[in-house]
């Protein structure tokens, strides 16, 4: 016993000292905050100074010196993020993780991110350059400082690449696709075709309402009535994610005449995807009288939402339809344009798979843009028995987009005009920007490039559309002037939150689907409910938990009998009924509702597209309430059973659907009395790629 307990004391002994020499190890990988660096490309000494939370503040006598040390903040703080975004955007991400995701990387090298952001590069004028390869230079030189690599690189057994220039505008792209999704929709709708009608795919996919409909063609015209002939095999799978709904962005601005400073005030709260590390990286820039203060991403050097000491500014996304997805007919090595036949472009590439043979990729393009069904296998089997491809055009692929350009120009700004102004260059992604100066004039523009569609294309950009026919090809772009903005309103105030902001219902070509308006409409009833505002009651109306949807549904239940059959079902409809859609974290009401809505959607609408889809549906959409509010209110031939061939009332589908979202809610938390919105609705970061990992995802 004395020889076993002496092993277990040295056991420990041991474990203790590798555990205290493995953090010993890994703190060398922490940034280097004290001291010197020399041998940096910059004309005169910088510092970074590292507040209490770790923020770094950037002292620079030019705006170049600046940039660099941008670039090294990012190495230091964010190096494992700075080589996955410069793997998605090469589409290099099988090298190191292997065949699981050589899908994307195929998509990502149709797509051409690195390609374009190399293009791109060769246009943009000389100070714009000099700013991109200063912080690819300051990313380098981080890059050289490290002695210890952080613990994914360990993990995996690799060194940091290289930052380029073209990473960065390639990065630009990439937040563009993260914020458009409209190419998915209209998979999504060609997908639906082979089992609905025009007029049941617009209530699944709902648009504006002042939209006229495509009458002329059905949204699959070119693949057939089978189902499986339009699952589009993987391709949504391949692409990273992208206009997922369900995140929501928020802005307003206040005039001086709304605040009890005299002076506006500028709120933001950009809603974008949670991810471990978080994918802003604050810090703040002094250099040549300009200081700057805000959020930046790592892989491009300017402060994207901030300030600067003249203009304030916050981006919410638009959701504008600047995507279209083109069916192309080949022939061998040409295809056919609205002219005649052409040639396609092509491009070699070696994708390299870890533990597997290097695989030899051809990305094939037309005018309309690059082919993105040679991604999967599936995808291109979808169109094999047909000269047929998929290509996308869109405007962040314009070799003239240029959104570093513009970023820094806003950075400049010393008033709203010069800001506005700034906008000009700014193409994708489309983007709602507040701004007030310290003159106290407030504005709003929707910058963006916005592409013009022909009269006679009666599909809208909603669906694939022939490339070979001149109709659907695009006629330019929304002349800036045109874009919708304002500036300093009677009423004091501008808020945008992802919703329609057509002037009446005008400008076709800015798109047709828009978030539902209740986030906006609440902005707006908070910012009456308050005759001046400061800044602790701008900081509460972000806190705010009040849901104007729930609201709307309640009164769309009106026309229907809600009557749960199970007693755990009618307990829950006796709160639902009196519930008045605060989704505090404390109640259980908001979870129940949720829960609701998500079986209602599937025993409304899946008998009609199949479980299959409408669990992709929810997969890309999270968007069930507007589908069935259209149900209840316009469409109840939807509650029949098709499947059955039995007419049901939407009350006793709603019903069942309560019954089984109760049950399902026992079956795997418990008592539902005892459960709370706070406990399952919950903020999860997850890191990339070990996220994904079981293991590593703990």
């Amino acid at each position: 016993m004395k020889i076993l307990r002496r092993t277990f004391v040295v056991l420990f002994a041991l474990l203790g000292i590798a555990l205290v020499g493995g953090y010993a190890f890994l703190r060398q990988s922490l940034p280097q905050t004290q001291g010197t660096l020399t041998g940096a490309k910059i004309s005169q000494t910088t510092t970074i100074t590292r507040d209490a939370e770790g923020v770094p503040h950037i002292e620079a006598k030019t705006l170049n010196d600046a940039w660099f040390a941008v670039g090294v903040a990012h190495a230091q703080d964010r190096l494992w993020q700075l080589e996955m975004n410069r793997r998605i955007v090469r589409g290099e991400m099988s090298e190191i993780l292997g065949p699981a995701t050589l899908d994307n990387d195929k998509f990502l090298r149709a797509l051409g991110v690195y390609h374009t952001g190399q293009a791109q590069l060769a246009n943009v004028d000389a100070t714009t350059r000099t700013a991109i390869e200063q912080y690819a230079a300051g990313v380098n030189f981080g890059i050289a400082q490290v002695k210890v690599l952080p613990a994914e690189f360990l993990i995996l057994g690799i060194k940091p690449q290289q930052w380029t220039p073209a990473d960065s505008m390639g990065w630009a792209i990439m937040m563009a696709w993260d914020l458009g999704g409209n190419w998915a929709s209209e998979l999504m709708r060609a997908h639906f075709s082979a089992r609905l009608s025009n007029e049941q795919i617009n209530v699944l996919l709902p648009t504006a309402q002042n939209v006229t409909y495509p009458n002329a063609i059905g949204y699959g015209f070119a693949f057939g009535a089978s189902p499986e002939k339009t699952k589009f095999a993987g391709l949504l799978d391949a692409a990273p994610e992208s206009g997922v709904e369900g995140k929501g962005s928020n802005n307003w601005v206040l005039a001086g005449t709304r605040t009890t400073s005299g002076k506006p005030i500028v709120a933001n709260d950009p809603h974008l995807a949670l991810s471990a590390p978080a994918l802003w990286f604050f810090a703040s820039v002094k250099a040549e009288g300009l200081t700057l203060t805000g959020a930046t991403l790592p892989g491009m050097p300017m402060i994207v939402l901030g300030r600067n000491q003249h203009v304030a500014w916050g981006f919410t996304n638009v959701g504008s339809d600047v995507q279209d997805v083109y069916v192309e007919r080949i022939h061998g090595d040409s295809y056919q344009s609205p002219i005649g036949m052409e040639k396609l472009i092509t491009r070699s590439e070696i994708i390299r798979v870890k533990g597997q043979a290097d695989v030899n990729f051809v990305a094939r393009a037309t005018k309309n843009g690059p082919i993105i069904s040679d991604a999967t296998p599936g995808a291109a089997a979808l169109v094999k028995d047909k000269p047929l491809a998929l290509s996308l055009r869109w405007t962040a692929l314009d070799l003239d987009s240029l959104p570093i350009r513009a970023g820094l120009l806003m950075n400049l700004a010393k008033n709203a005009e010069e800001f506005r102004s700034a906008t000009r260059d700014y193409a994708a992604p489309a983007q709602n920007i507040v701004y007030a100066d310290t003159a106290g004039n407030i504005g709003w523009i929707a910058a963006g490039r916005y592409p013009i569609r022909h009269q006679d294309n009666d599909l809208h950009g909603l669906a694939p559309a022939p490339g070979w026919d001149a109709k659907y090809q695009w006629q330019g772009y929304v002349p800036f002037e045109q874009v919708p903005q304002e500036a300093n309103p009677a009423r004091g105030y501008i808020a945008t939150a992802n919703e329609d902001i057509r002037p009446n219902g005008g400008l076709q070509g800015l798109g047709y689907e828009w978030a539902l308006p209740y986030r906006k409409l609440r902005i707006d009833e908070l910012i009456a409910a308050t005759p001046k505002h400061s800044v602790e009651s701008t900081a509460a109306m972000h806190a705010d938990v009040a849901s104007l949807a729930y609201p709307h549904w309640l009164a769309a239940l009106k026309a229907h009998t809600i009557a749960p059959k199970t007693a755990a079902g009618k307990a829950a409809w006796e709160k639902l009924r009196k519930y008045d859609g605060v989704m505090r974290a404390d109640r259980v009401e908001p979870l129940l509702h949720h829960a609701w809505i998500a079986k209602a959607f599937r025993k409304v609408f899946a008998d009609e597209v199949g479980e299959g889809s409408a669990t992709q549906y929810f997969t890309e959409r999270r968007d069930g309430l507007r589908p069935l509010l259209l149900a209840l209110t316009q469409a109840p031939q939807w509650c029949n059973d098709v499947v059955a061939g039995t007419k049901n009332a939407c009350g006793d589908m709603l019903s069942i659907a309560l019954d089984e979202a109760v049950a399902e809610l026992e079956k795997r938390y418990g008592a539902v009395d005892a459960l709370r919105w706070g406990d399952l609705h919950q903020a999860r970061s997850e890191h990339r790629p070990f996220g994904k990992h079981p293991q590593l995802s703990k």
